[in-house]
C-alpha cells in the first residue's frame, strides 16, 4: 500500500478540486483550478512512484485504485491540453473525469481507513 503523504494528500486535493470544478463550474477560475488540479496530479504520481511499490496487476481493490487514479490524471492532462491549445468543449468529458475522480477518492478512502474488505 501507498500510504505516503506526497501521494495521499495530493490526490486527495486534486480529487476534490476536479469534483469542485465539475459541480461549481467558474469560468472566471476555469484555467487555474485546471492547472492546480495537474500540479497536484503530478506531485501525486511523484509520490505514488517514490514510493517503490508500484503494481498494476493482480487485479484487486489496491490495483483499480491504481488504474482509475490513473486514468483520472491522463485524462485530465488530455482535457486540459484540449482546452488550452485545441479551444473545444469538453463538457462530457469532464463528467467522465469527475465519475472517475469520486471513484478513486471513495477507493483511496477505503484503503486508507482500511475498509477493504479482505
Amino acid at each position: 500500500m501507498v500510504f505516503v503523504l506526497v501521494h495521499c494528500v495530493p490526490s486527495f486535493i486534486a480529487g476534490v478540486l476536479i469534483l469542485l470544478l465539475y459541480f461549481k463550474f467558474s469560468k472566471k477560475n476555469h484555467r487555474f483550478i485546471s492547472f492546480a488540479i495537474i500540479i497536484f496530479g503530478i506531485i501525486d504520481l511523484i509520490g505514488y512512484i517514490y514510493e517503490g511499490r508500484i503494481r498494476f496487476f493482480p487485479l484487486d481493490l489496491f490495483t483499480f485504485h491504481a488504474w482509475i487514479d490513473l486514468t483520472t490524471f491522463l485524462l485530465s492532462i488530455y482535457m486540459f491540453v484540449n482546452g488550452i491549445v485545441f479551444h473545444k468543449s469538453h463538457c462530457y468529458l469532464g463528467r467522465v473525469i469527475s465519475l472517475s475522480a469520486r471513484i478513486a477518492l471513495i477507493t483511496g478512502m477505503m484503503l486508507f481507513f482500511g475498509l477493504t474488505f479482505q
